[in-house]
This record gives structure tokens, sequence and C-alpha cells, in this order.
């Protein structure tokens, strides 16, 4: 499977991720899934859980108010 970057960008922090296989967010309007090849965008996250697949592994992150 071919991996990408993904740059998710907070007020106090910016946070990198190589090799990444899939990814999912919460959205304003519904959730929604990146894959390799994903048109690029600037997308508005709601809160909710974000799912990185890394290597096989996932990692889990939190969006808030």
């Amino acid at each position: 499977m071919e991996t990408f970057s993904v740059e998710i960008v907070t007020p106090i922090k910016i946070l990198n991720q190589e090799n990444v296989n899939y990814i999912r967010c919460p959205g304003i309007d519904c959730s929604f899934a990146i894959m390799k090849k994903h048109r690029q965008g600037v997308i508005a996250l709601d809160v909710g859980e974000i799912k990185i697949d890394v290597k096989g592994t996932t990692e889990s992150y939190a969006t808030s108010v």
C-alpha cells in the first residue's frame, strides 16, 4: 500500500506524520477518510476522534472545542 504525509495544524502545535496509509477524521458535515492520491484540501474538523494508520498500527487523536 502506498503511503503519504499528513500535517495537522492546531493553535498550539503542528503534527506531522510520515508513512501514513489511511486517516479518518470527524468533519463538520460527516466523517471522512483520506488515502494516497486523495485531492489536496483544507477541511474543517468537528469534535471527535482522528485515527491514523501508520505502518500497520493505528494512532488516535482527539479534537475538542
